[in-house]
């Protein structure tokens, strides 16, 4: 359906003036507009895309939950290991 441009606007630049420029128009816009199937199909993609980002989402917070534990288990070995090697210490002079 070709553009239709408002009556003052016809009047204002004539019949032949915005026939021409409304073709123009119509021309650009066709050139650069998305079919509305390939917008859908892209939306669609889209979609599947933010599913699968969600889970990977939420496999990182379980990850960083399981480091944050294995962190916490080390640190805990770690202090035990500190403090049996300073009983094995001579006690200083």
């Amino acid at each position: 359906m070709p553009s239709t441009l408002p009556r003052s606007v016809r009047e204002s630049w004539g019949e032949q003036a915005a026939d021409d420029f409304a073709g123009w128009l119509d021309d650009r816009i066709r050139e650069r507009a998305v079919h509305r199937d390939d917008f859908r199909e892209v939306l669609s993609r889209l979609d599947v895309l933010e599913n699968e980002v969600a889970g990977i989402d939420d496999r990182l917070d379980r990850f960083e939950t399981r480091f944050d534990q294995i962190n916490q288990r080390l640190d805990q070995q770690s202090a035990q290991f500190d403090q049996r090697l300073d009983k094995m210490r001579p006690a200083p002079r």
